[in-house]
């Protein structure tokens, strides 16, 4: 009971020290103002210095609000039912990016003189995403009940802790590493007890799945120094480095990545195993540690070969566009391999499987040493 109440302590705690960052991390003073508007008209013109180019200009009809960039609320202003012009922009291969009826974010900078130049700055997307996540937590419910709401919650909890928590406080302190370990524990032992309960299971699970961790980051450290990872393997990385203006540490930006990349997957792992041990134990009371792990390592096998192929696949798909790309421009296979950005999801992927791999057999001899006992005491 004690430990439930620490627990619930931190979890408020961090709750709202998140959102005291939030304001701050996305707030952007180059910004006269950020619309809601729909899309009224299309009108294709030439594009100044381009030839045979196409670019086109949108007519937007302001619906609602406006973010101001320094959060003056004085300084905001309603521009509800007014038409902005936006201008020219280049079409894709021919084709317009926004169509009449679209709803989308225009955001207006300063000009020479009073000038405002307004931008289409993206689709107006959160009421589709907003239903395929209620959509999402219904299944979820409708399925697995309380406990599915449980792993939503934790789910919720862990992306605000690494979003609103330590993102900003790596940005700001420039410590990424300190901030993105902290931040990893905190997220696997909240999401863990949040999505299997606060007991023996989900601690026993809890060990094993922070020294799968363990393995993960030493075999991440090492194969990063081997293969030579810079962690310049995106554009991203320039571009967070340019807006920045200052140095932050790339590598440690990957390796911390890598390790947030294995939590899940290790996570299902160790419940699993140890939910396996605890069935085969209360099934028939009289096995003994070899026998349960014996038994337990059969399941667990499967388990591996399932997810292996999972974690390749998904990372396949996550890079498709580009390994088609490069196989387009007669790349061969080693230039690939070579190439930083491969190398990185390769290293990601493949350490991931190893930490998977590994911590199989692990998590069943400590569940078939643990589990008997507790079974035994009454206290599973």
């Amino acid at each position: 009971m004690k430990f439930r109440k620490v627990f619930l302590s931190v979890f408020v705690f961090l709750f709202v020290f998140s959102f005291v960052f939030a304001k701050e991390l996305f707030a952007n003073c180059d910004i006269q103002g950020r619309y809601k508007g729909v899309i009224t008209d299309t009108e294709e013109v030439e594009c100044e210095g381009v030839e045979d180019g196409t670019c086109i200009t949108y007519s937007v009809d302001i619906l609602e609000g406006e973010m101001d960039g320094d959060g003056d609320e004085e300084s905001e202003k309603d521009m509800e039912g007014e038409s902005i012009t936006v201008n020219s922009v280049p079409t894709a291969f021919g084709y317009s990016t926004y169509d009449i009826g679209d709803k989308v974010y225009i955001t207006g900078i300063c000009g020479a003189g009073d000038e405002v130049i307004w931008g289409i700055e993206a689709h107006s997307r959160e009421s589709s995403i907003f239903l395929m996540v209620v959509l999402f937590v219904l299944i979820v419910f409708l399925v697995s009940g309380k406990k599915g709401l449980g792993s939503v919650l934790g789910l919720l909890v862990s992306f605000l802790i690494i979003y609103l928590v330590m993102v900003p406080l790596s940005i700001k302190t420039g410590h990424v590493l300190l901030w993105g370990l902290i931040s990893v524990v905190l997220v696997l032992t909240i999401s863990i007890y949040l999505s299997h309960g606060f007991n023996k299971k989900s601690s026993i699970a809890l060990i094993c799945t922070v020294i799968g961790l363990a393995i993960v980051s030493i075999l991440a450290a090492i194969f990063m120094h081997s293969t030579k990872l810079t962690g310049f393997g995106n554009e991203e990385m320039y571009m967070l480095l340019s807006q920045l203006g200052t140095p932050i540490p790339v590598k440690e930006i990957l390796f911390i990545g890598i390790l947030i990349s294995g939590i899940g997957v290790l996570d299902d792992v160790t419940v699993s195993q140890v939910g396996t041990v605890i069935e085969l134990s209360k099934a028939n009371p009289k096995m003994g540690t070899v026998e349960l792990f014996k038994s337990s390592m059969n399941i667990g096998r499967d388990h591996i070969a399932s997810m292996v192929n999972t974690l390749f696949i998904a990372y396949a798909g996550s890079s498709l566009s580009l390994i088609m790309l490069m196989n387009a421009n007669g790349t061969s296979w080693y230039e690939i391999l070579n190439t930083e950005f491969f190398a990185e999801e390769i290293v990601r992927s493949v350490i991931s499987s190893m930490g998977l791999v590994l911590i199989v057999p692990i998590t069943a001899y400590i569940s078939s040493m643990i589990v008997p006992q507790l079974i035994t005491e009454k206290k599973i």
